[in-house]
């Protein structure tokens, strides 16, 4: 799976450790009723918007919801209860739009405005990018990277060393550690360099020993449950994609490649040693061929799968962990291990999902470890006749998953010039594995 949800051991005992988590835990509670719907953000013609002033909500208490009009444009669920969805929305008294952040705390059914980070996510050439490792440490990126410690509350800009103007491509957390893959956007060729920092700060060091390409078309991280395999798939054009294992924190290890040259690469980790892989090649302007792979020896050997249906291209795959984290034991920034008695369910069984678009958005499903599919989702309601997108696709649980269906920029750009012909983009639930489908309403 992308993994979202941080599996950090503490080196202290979780029960000593416990009066103080509540308590910050309280604290983000808290501070999900502080509305600055459009703070941080920034108009299309270069205006800053204004937030509003939490004094406009005082006397509230959860009712505090985001402007209306907001659309997602990237989401995260660091729990199946805890989430946090990055977008814009119409400005109030303007033509533009604004930024925001909605943080919900009971699974999707009710949001709450939070302080949104710096810009705008409404490029449609340039993915805007939201994990969160727990409900208090988040990043954002669109283009240059910004974090926050405090639940969304603040946000700050973070450095990379060795990036004059860097330009992330992926976020991911796991095992007490943040992931991030930038490239320099002033340098022409610029490779990309992974960097790895603990969550609780902003100390990002870049991963020595890696080489990855300079013309990345894709770039996926993910990890499994526990935090302990992550998995690095750079796909180039015309080259050979490249997939990276990792061995602790900034230990990586190149892997053998079932994929021809020019395919696109797609991974996601699952529980034990399972991982998937998928080969999408182009066949014409909306199908693909999707060649699914598995392996339970964390990457070592592959076997081939099923193949997904061709329509569209893939944009995720995310497998469906095999148990979920207790929650009474939750902690911001520590959880307990996982058992190591616990045994992995046999790739056979493995519940994948790969999200595809173009002219039509396709969720396909196997609870099978890839032999066979179905279609768990299809959209073709866009007027403009090309696929809205489908992004973010993780699952925070073995029932629990989310993904994006739209282009936020697309959309902005839509309206901004007097046409209705793009959908808003939405936030899909699933609380069935994947099976079933439904939105969330983020806004009023």
């Amino acid at each position: 799976m992308h993994s979202r949800r941080d599996r950090s051991t503490a080196r202290r005992p979780w029960r000593a450790r416990r009066p103080r988590a509540l308590a910050r835990l309280v604290a983000v509670t808290a501070s999900l009723v502080v509305l600055a719907g459009c703070g941080g953000g920034s108009h299309p013609n270069g205006g800053a918007s204004a937030p509003l002033s939490p004094t406009a909500v005082a006397g509230s208490d959860t009712s505090v919801r985001p402007l209306p009009g907001f659309v997602p444009a990237s989401a995260s669920f660091p729990s199946a209860r805890v989430g946090f969805a990055w977008g814009v929305s119409p400005c109030p008294r303007t033509d533009a739009f604004c930024g925001g952040l909605a943080g919900t705390t009971d699974g999707g059914k009710t949001w709450h405005a939070l302080t949104a980070p710096a810009g705008l996510p409404a490029n449609p050439y340039r993915t805007a990018v939201l994990r969160f490792a727990n409900p208090l440490d988040g990043w954002a990126a669109l283009g240059s990277l910004q974090a926050t410690h405090d639940g969304g509350r603040s946000w700050a800009a973070v450095h990379l060393d060795g990036l004059a103007d860097p330009s992330v491509s992926a976020v991911a957390t796991a095992g007490g550690y943040v992931f991030v893959v930038a490239t320099d956007a002033r340098t022409m060729g610029a490779a990309l360099r992974l960097y790895v920092s603990p969550i609780a700060d902003n100390r990002f060091t870049a991963v020595p020993g890696i080489k990855l390409p300079s013309l990345a078309s894709r770039v996926d991280l993910s990890f499994d449950p526990t935090g302990a395999r992550g998995y690095l798939a750079v796909s180039s054009l015309g080259a050979a994609p490249l997939l990276l294992r990792s061995r602790g924190a900034t230990g990586w290890q190149q892997l053998p490649v079932p994929c021809a040259a020019g395919s696109n690469l797609a991974v996601g980790a699952g529980s034990g040693a399972e991982v998937t892989v998928l080969c999408d090649t182009p066949t014409s302007a909306t199908t693909s061929v999707k060649t699914v792979w598995t392996s339970t020896d964390a990457g070592s050997h592959f076997v081939q799968q099923g193949m997904p249906g061709p329509a569209g291209y893939t944009t995720d795959v995310a497998q469906a962990p095999d148990q979920a984290m207790p929650e009474g034991l939750f902690s911001p920034r520590s959880t307990p291990a996982a058992s190591s008695s616990a045994s992995a369910p046999s790739t056979s069984a493995a519940r994948l999902v790969v999200a595809a678009s173009a002219r039509e958005d396709r969720l396909y499903l196997t609870d099978n470890g890839g032999q066979s599919w179905k279609i768990a989702y299809a959209n073709s309601s866009d007027g403009s006749g090309s696929g809205l997108g489908l992004s973010d696709l993780a699952f925070s649980d073995p029932t629990h998953g989310s993904v994006v269906l739209g282009n936020t920029g697309l959309y902005v750009r839509d309206r901004l010039a007097g046409r209705h012909l793009v959908p808003g983009p939405r936030l899909l639930l699933t609380q069935d594995g994947g099976a079933h489908w439904s939105q969330s309403v983020v806004a009023e």
